[in-house]
Order: structure tokens, then C-alpha cells, then sequence
């Protein structure tokens, strides 16, 4: 039997509550660490999972035993916690996108290649299952040409400005 890995959360908005309850209830992970600048969000979590809080996710990445990280905050809070970090070596899951500008994801990617670790880029909505039904309706013909498509988002977001202040 393998150990269990030991993961922290940076993002406790709408996607990173989801990442909560996922890790929280995996039976191969232990959600050892959470950070996020909200007092109430991490008070929150931490009586919730047990796993240590703080306020700073560099300061997880740095202090908390952890295996891997899954950053959830928005792609304008700086910094973008561990992403590029070798320090701690832990491996990343970031929430897509990966950075704001062409020019920071390949930051991210160059300080990465020594790293024991690696990064990797959440595409949850390509296993929404509407949006898989949408694609086998298409190869299947039950729909004709599509020109456009339009959708709206309905969670709701908090300002970047109030992440990582």
C-alpha cells in the first residue's frame, strides 16, 4: 500500500471550494494544507478538513509537508503560488490558464525542468458533461453547421485585488 499524498490548496473561491471537497473525499489523498487571504474562507476549511491554514500560499508551499499543490486563485493574483517555485519542489495543478500573458507561462514552464515535479494545467470544463454531449451530438450529425456559440459563466468571482493583497 502506498502512502497517502499530502496536498495543499492555494484558492478557497468558487473552483478552489471544489477542489476542497474533492480532495477531502479521496480516499488516496490527504488535504494537509489550505491558504487563502480570507479569514473566514480559511477558518472555514481548516475546521472543516483539519488541514493547517495559512494566509499566504507561499508561505504553505514553503512550510507545509505537502507532495503537490493545486492552485486555485484567480490568474491575476500575484503571485501565481508555486507555479514556478523549485524551492519546495512540490507538484502543481494550476487551475487554467496557466499565467495571464505568453511571457509568464513560459517563465513558469522554463524554472520547471530541474524540478522533480512537474506542472500541469486543469481543464475541468473538457469533462463537463454537458459540454460532452454537446461533442456527441456533433459527431453523431444530431446537429447541423454551428456558427456560434455563446455562454455565461454563473459562479460567482471575487476580485483578483482581494486574493493574495
Amino acid at each position: 500500500m502506498t502512502a497517502r499524498l499530502r496536498l495543499g490548496l492555494a484558492g478557497l473561491g468558487s473552483m478552489g471550494r471544489n477542489h476542497l471537497r474533492v480532495i477531502s473525499n479521496h480516499p488516496d489523498a490527504t488535504l494537509a494544507a489550505v491558504a487563502d487571504p480570507d479569514p473566514a474562507a480559511l477558518e472555514a476549511a481548516v475546521s472543516q478538513t483539519g488541514a493547517r491554514g495559512f494566509a499566504d500560499p507561499l508561505a504553505m508551499i514553503a512550510e507545509a509537508e505537502i507532495d503537490g499543490v493545486v492552485v486555485a486563485a484567480p490568474t491575476t493574483a500575484p503571485p501565481r503560488p508555486g507555479a514556478g517555485s523549485n524551492k519546495a519542489r512540490p507538484g502543481v495543478l494550476v487551475e487554467k490558464p496557466l499565467a495571464a500573458t505568453v511571457e509568464d507561462g513560459l517563465a513558469i514552464v522554463a524554472g520547471r525542468p530541474q524540478a522533480e515535479r512537474r506542472v500541469q494545467v486543469g481543464h475541468v470544463e473538457r469533462y463537463n458533461p454537458a459540454v460532452m454531449e454537446m461533442g456527441r451530438l456533433l459527431r453523431a450529425g444530431w446537429l447541423s453547421t454551428i456558427y456560434a456559440i455563446t455562454s455565461r459563466r454563473a459562479a460567482p468571482s471575487r476580485p483578483a485585488s482581494a486574493m493574495w493583497a
